[in-house]
């Protein structure tokens, strides 16, 4: 029984240790606004944040901005780009109907697997 438990252990350490180290460091949470919003009725929110990852593990999540905005947008994407040479996550929000508002802050919640560090998000007219 010790040793059961003692190999349990052992594995669950181990497991722990490879899992930080593919992690990479750390998910954040960035604020797109409407300065990324692509002209035009219906536009949708268009950021590309670099990462410095090729990974296409990605997640992005609305956090409690899904609450302000509740039906005001569809369930966020994120996508694998590289763009002028950097790699990184391209961020997608749909308006669910209608157009953004124009004061438009949303905070979202960004993990991309492999990520080296998350830069500023800009707009990016294609992906």
């Amino acid at each position: 029984m010790k040793i059961a438990t003692l190999v349990f252990a052992m594995t669950l350490l181990t497991s722990a240790a490879l899992a930080e180290a593919d992690d990479g460091p750390f998910a954040t949470e960035v604020t797109l606004d409407y300065s990324q919003i692509a002209p035009g009725p219906g536009g949708w929110l268009q950021a590309f944040v670099p990462t410095g990852s090729s990974s296409e593990v990605c997640f992005v999540n609305l956090g409690d901005s899904g609450t302000l905005y509740g039906t005001l947008i569809e369930p966020p994407v994120c996508l694998r780009r590289t763009i002028d040479g950097q790699q990184g996550i391209v961020v997608l929000l749909m308006p669910w109907s209608g157009d953004f508002p124009s004061n438009l802050s949303v905070r979202v919640s960004l993990y991309q697997k492999g990520a080296r560090y998350y830069g500023r998000p800009v707009y990016v007219p294609q992906f």
